[in-house]
């Protein structure tokens, strides 16, 4: 547990057994790592899962599970802003708590 809250299960995040659950039980393995380097870039500065995508040179697919599975813990926060992503939409900007 961080925070109190329950550590997020990435593993059991699939539908249909088979290639779903493959690639759920292939991300659970990297999740941590890639919830590290996350929390890394957003101490460097406050970004968007875009722009922590694009710092980390990875696919933002890979990025915003992570993201998501930080802030259920409680290690980062919105700062209230919103920016533009590449498809036309905005998103919050995260930051490191405290």
């Amino acid at each position: 547990m961080v925070s109190g809250l329950p550590l997020f299960d990435t593993a059991k995040n699939w539908k249909k057994a088979g290639t779903s659950s493959d690639a759920a039980e292939a991300a659970a393995r990297k999740a941590p790592y890639w919830r590290g380097k996350c929390l890394e870039a957003l101490r460097v500065r406050s970004m968007t899962g875009d722009e922590v995508a694009a710092f980390l040179g990875v696919d933002v697919l890979t990025i915003r599970p992570r993201l998501t599975e930080c802030f259920n813990r409680g290690l980062i926060e919105t700062t209230g802003e919103r920016r533009p992503t590449p498809r036309g939409r905005t998103a919050d900007v995260w930051r490191v708590r405290g």
